[in-house]
């Protein structure tokens, strides 16, 4: 039997550095907030860059988790994000529109992986 191919279509947002900066400075704002928003695309954009590099790096005999990045806990923070993205300020918008944007990334992450594992369990139905 040939070698079995995963069929993975992983979704990675990534923000400029630019607003990545805007983000470490937004998590002294006295805005809670923007403190959470901006801590959340930190953090987020670490797991996910952590991911990436990790998945194209991998030889084709590597294991690579994907646990921290498929379960990253974004927590009050999309609340927070929808609350800021009728700010009047355009950076606080924008770090809001990046956060939304990679949950959804993750999320369509998962759901790739869960349609992958779906169609693996159909190759070899007994396990």
């Amino acid at each position: 039997m040939d070698a079995l191919k995963f069929n993975l279509d992983l979704k990675f947002s990534i923000p400029s550095e630019w607003l990545l900066d805007r983000a470490r400075r937004l998590v002294k704002s006295e805005d809670a907030d923007i403190r959470v928003v901006a801590k959340a695309v930190i953090d987020a954009t670490a797991v996910a860059v952590e991911t990436q590099n990790m998945v194209q790096n991998a030889g084709e005999d590597t294991e690579v988790s994907l646990d921290a990045y498929l379960d990253h806990w974004f927590g009050d923070s999309i609340e927070a994000a929808g609350r800021l993205l009728a700010s009047k300020d355009e950076d606080w918008r924008l770090l809001a529109e990046t956060l939304i944007s990679q949950e959804k990334a993750v999320v369509a992450s998962k759901e790739s992986v869960l349609k992958e594992h779906k169609r693996i369990s159909q190759l070899f139905p007994n396990g």
